[in-house]
């Protein structure tokens, strides 16, 4: 995944020190858009799971 962003970060001229931080810069980035996405997700299923668990314990409920 690296070799891409530094070929990327080189053609825009930034080289060095500077280069190498823009690199983990925009590859953490990046890292921690897909790992918010991936809790979104999570959240959604477990949320999910937990309702249509209910669902039979409130038909349980009705009175009668």
């Amino acid at each position: 995944m690296l070799a891409p962003v530094h070929a990327f970060v080189r053609q825009s001229g930034a080289t060095g020190q500077l280069g190498e931080a823009q690199v983990l810069t925009l590859v953490r980035g990046h890292l921690e858009q897909q790992a918010t996405a991936a809790a979104y997700q999570d959240c959604f299923v477990l949320l999910a799971l937990l309702y249509l668990a209910s669902v039979p314990l409130r038909l349980l409920l009705r009175r009668p």
